[in-house]
Protein backbone atom coordinates (compact mmCIF):
# COMPACT_ATOMS: atom_id res chain seq x y z
CA UNK A 1 0.00 0.00 0.00
CA UNK A 2 1.11 3.53 -0.76
CA UNK A 3 0.88 6.39 1.70
CA UNK A 4 0.44 9.66 -0.19
CA UNK A 5 0.55 13.21 1.20
CA UNK A 6 -0.53 16.53 -0.26
CA UNK A 7 0.59 19.92 1.00
CA UNK A 8 -2.59 21.65 2.23
CA UNK A 9 -1.76 24.71 4.30
CA UNK A 10 -5.43 25.80 4.48
CA UNK A 11 -6.51 22.17 5.13
CA UNK A 12 -8.51 21.89 1.90
CA UNK A 13 -6.48 22.97 -1.19
CA UNK A 14 -3.12 21.75 -2.49
CA UNK A 15 -0.68 24.49 -1.54
CA UNK A 16 2.74 25.74 -2.60
CA UNK A 17 6.09 25.71 -0.83
CA UNK A 18 6.30 22.19 0.55
CA UNK A 19 9.32 23.07 2.66
CA UNK A 20 7.45 25.56 4.82
CA UNK A 21 4.07 23.82 4.82
CA UNK A 22 2.79 22.68 8.22
CA UNK A 23 -0.50 21.11 7.17
CA UNK A 24 -0.91 18.06 4.97
CA UNK A 25 -3.67 15.77 3.76
CA UNK A 26 -2.64 12.12 3.85
CA UNK A 27 -4.35 9.07 2.36
CA UNK A 28 -3.50 5.40 2.12
CA UNK A 29 -4.02 3.79 -1.28
CA UNK A 30 -5.03 0.15 -1.37
CA UNK A 31 -3.43 -2.43 -3.69
CA UNK A 32 -5.75 -1.35 -6.51
CA UNK A 33 -4.74 2.32 -6.06
CA UNK A 34 -8.02 3.41 -4.48
CA UNK A 35 -7.61 6.10 -1.81
CA UNK A 36 -8.94 5.79 1.70
CA UNK A 37 -10.26 8.77 3.64
CA UNK A 38 -8.08 11.87 3.84
CA UNK A 39 -6.47 12.52 7.22
CA UNK A 40 -5.27 15.97 8.23
CA UNK A 41 -1.72 16.07 9.63
CA UNK A 42 -0.25 19.18 11.23
CA UNK A 43 3.47 19.64 11.89
CA UNK A 44 5.12 21.70 14.61
CA UNK A 45 7.21 24.63 13.36
CA UNK A 46 10.42 22.68 14.01
CA UNK A 47 9.10 19.68 12.02
CA UNK A 48 8.60 21.34 8.62
CA UNK A 49 10.39 19.76 5.68
CA UNK A 50 12.61 22.84 5.55
CA UNK A 51 13.77 22.22 9.13
CA UNK A 52 14.07 18.40 9.12
CA UNK A 53 17.14 17.49 7.09
CA UNK A 54 17.12 13.71 7.41
CA UNK A 55 14.03 11.90 6.17
CA UNK A 56 10.51 12.90 7.10
CA UNK A 57 9.18 14.29 10.37
CA UNK A 58 7.47 11.61 12.49
CA UNK A 59 3.88 12.69 11.66
CA UNK A 60 4.60 11.97 7.97
CA UNK A 61 6.47 8.68 8.54
CA UNK A 62 5.69 6.13 5.86
CA UNK A 63 4.75 8.63 3.16
CA UNK A 64 6.21 7.56 -0.18
CA UNK A 65 4.62 10.19 -2.46
CA UNK A 66 4.38 13.93 -1.73
CA UNK A 67 2.31 16.06 -4.10
CA UNK A 68 2.60 19.83 -3.91
CA UNK A 69 2.25 22.97 -6.00
CA UNK A 70 5.80 24.04 -5.17
CA UNK A 71 9.08 22.42 -4.11
CA UNK A 72 12.68 22.97 -5.01
CA UNK A 73 15.06 20.41 -6.48
CA UNK A 74 17.11 20.24 -3.28
CA UNK A 75 14.09 19.18 -1.24
CA UNK A 76 13.14 16.63 -3.90
CA UNK A 77 16.67 15.13 -3.90
CA UNK A 78 16.80 15.00 -0.11
CA UNK A 79 13.41 13.31 0.21
CA UNK A 80 14.24 10.90 -2.64
CA UNK A 81 17.13 9.59 -0.51
CA UNK A 82 14.47 8.63 2.05
CA UNK A 83 12.28 6.94 -0.57
CA UNK A 84 9.84 9.81 -1.02
CA UNK A 85 8.88 10.90 -4.52
CA UNK A 86 8.09 14.63 -4.74
CA UNK A 87 5.76 15.59 -7.57
CA UNK A 88 4.39 18.94 -8.69
CA UNK A 89 0.80 19.67 -9.67
CA UNK A 90 -1.01 22.72 -10.94
CA UNK A 91 -4.24 21.43 -9.36
CA UNK A 92 -5.50 22.97 -6.15
CA UNK A 93 -8.23 20.36 -5.65
CA UNK A 94 -6.84 17.30 -3.80
CA UNK A 95 -9.05 14.85 -5.74
CA UNK A 96 -7.90 16.32 -9.07
CA UNK A 97 -4.24 16.17 -8.00
CA UNK A 98 -4.67 12.55 -6.95
CA UNK A 99 -6.30 11.67 -10.27
CA UNK A 100 -3.49 13.42 -12.19
CA UNK A 101 -0.97 11.36 -10.20
CA UNK A 102 -2.85 8.14 -10.97
CA UNK A 103 -2.76 9.03 -14.69
CA UNK A 104 1.01 9.65 -14.49
CA UNK A 105 0.66 13.34 -15.35
CA UNK A 106 2.73 14.79 -12.49
CA UNK A 107 6.46 15.47 -12.66
CA UNK A 108 9.22 16.13 -10.14
CA UNK A 109 10.61 19.65 -9.68
CA UNK A 110 13.00 20.53 -12.51
CA UNK A 111 16.69 20.17 -11.73
CA UNK A 112 18.34 23.41 -10.77
CA UNK A 113 20.42 25.28 -8.31
CA UNK A 114 20.02 24.73 -4.61
CA UNK A 115 20.17 27.29 -1.87
CA UNK A 116 22.77 30.02 -2.31
CA UNK A 117 23.41 29.05 -5.95
CA UNK A 118 24.81 25.64 -5.02
CA UNK A 119 23.40 22.54 -6.67
CA UNK A 120 23.34 20.65 -3.38
CA UNK A 121 20.85 20.54 -0.53
CA UNK A 122 18.93 23.80 -0.75
CA UNK A 123 15.20 23.83 -1.18
CA UNK A 124 15.52 26.15 -4.17
CA UNK A 125 13.39 28.92 -2.70
CA UNK A 126 16.29 31.34 -2.24
CA UNK A 127 16.31 31.82 1.56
Amino acid sequence: MTLLALTAQNRRDVSEHAGRCRRFLVTRLDAAGRPGPWQAVELALHDTLHEVHDGLPAPLAGVSVLITRGAGPGLARRLARSGVQVLLTAHTDPAAALQAWRRGELAPPPPGQGEGGRADEGCGCGH
